[in-house]
């Protein structure tokens, strides 16, 4: 009787075992990922990609040597590469490796240089917590999957388009916006010649 209360305990014992090793992998399941750590060269070589894609996206590259030139010094000035997106709508596309795309629509708003400044400022500070953005178990498979291809993919369904399009829902905008877009109403010095020429160039 003894032996047999025993061997029923220990059966138990390791059923309840199993159940809580079961249930601890399923609930990892469900925890968040930790953000994304990868190295600045890896971030970087992430980061050209997806703002190669995002700017597809977005309607192209908006072209303009001036201006071009413009946002790369002004963005040398606090530590990010800037692209222009041809896109009306105002927005900030804060990415990894120390990128941001801005689109048209977003200088087409700008009243001074002061504000302009401002809200470089505040898409570096953006850019740099980019990879944050990157906090799902599916999205670090997906940066996992992009740093070991060997090239570049014309794949339509690849990890560097589906990291794109994750970027392309976390735009900057509208209430984002609204503090360095109206902080100072048009105050301060006068916006550089190329974004006033856009301005105009443009409705």
């Amino acid at each position: 009787m003894k032996l047999t209360l025993l061997i029923l305990c220990r059966l138990i014992a390791g059923f309840a075992l199993m159940v809580l090793v079961h249930g601890c992998a399923t609930l990892d399941n469900y925890l968040p990922a930790s953000p994304q750590q990868i190295s600045a060269g890896d971030e970087s070589r992430l980061g050209a990609a997806v703002e190669r894609r995002l700017l597809q996206m977005l309607g192209g590259l908006y072209q303009d040597e001036e201006l071009s030139a413009l946002m790369t010094r002004m963005g040398k000035k606090v530590g990010i590469d800037i692209s222009i997106a041809d896109k009306s709508s105002a927005a900030v596309y804060p990415l990894p490796g120390e990128r941001v795309v801005l689109t048209r629509g977003l200088l087409m708003e700008m009243e001074s240089l002061d504000q302009l400044e401002t809200l470089l400022k505040n898409a570096a500070s953006m850019s740099h917590a980019a990879m944050n953005n990157i906090d799902s178990r599916a999205m670090t498979k997906e940066v996992q999957g992009f740093l070991s291809a060997k090239g570049p993919s014309y794949d339509p369904d690849s990890a560097e388009i589906r990291i794109a399009r994750h970027f392309a829902s976390l735009p900057c905008e509208e209430a984002c916006l609204y503090e360095a877009m109206h902080r100072l109403n048009g105050q301060g010095t006068p916006l550089p010649e190329p974004v006033l020429a856009l301005q105009a160039a443009k409705p």
